[in-house]
């Protein structure tokens, strides 16, 4: 049977292998669609989470805002950063990482900022 014939329907399972297929020869028409939506992930006030299966598949996509202070403005030079005042929930510090906030602080009672060892906080 000529190679342009061959279906599923002919084949056992696992009898072609991916060096029998030429480079450039599946087009994207023939790749099934994933459950991630087309487009645009992250931006100036969003971060991109992105989840990957063992093949190099894109199985989930979502955006995720920019956790922390921000910039003042949008403009080109960052000068003034700014930050709320209140932890209203628990943040763990890394040890490989320095933190700052400008003050004052307030921690809810139910809450904890946790600085492991060889980390810093400091509150200007």
């Amino acid at each position: 049977m000529p190679l342009s014939r061959i279906n599923t329907r002919s084949l056992t399972d696992g009898t072609v292998a991916a060096v029998d297929i030429a480079d450039g020869s599946v087009t994207a028409a023939k790749l099934a669609n994933t459950a991630v939506t087309p487009g645009t992930y992250g931006g100036s006030e969003a971060v991109p989470v992105i989840i990957v299966d063992q093949q190099g598949r894109l199985t989930s996509a979502s955006n995720v805002a920019v956790a922390g202070g921000q910039f003042i403005d949008s403009q080109s030079t960052k000068v003034i950063y700014y930050n709320g005042q209140n932890v209203s929930s628990n943040v763990t510090i890394a040890g490989d990482r320095n933190a700052f906030s400008a003050g004052p602080i307030t921690i809810d009672a139910d809450q904890t900022v946790t600085i492991n060892v060889g980390g810093t906080y400091t509150i200007i």
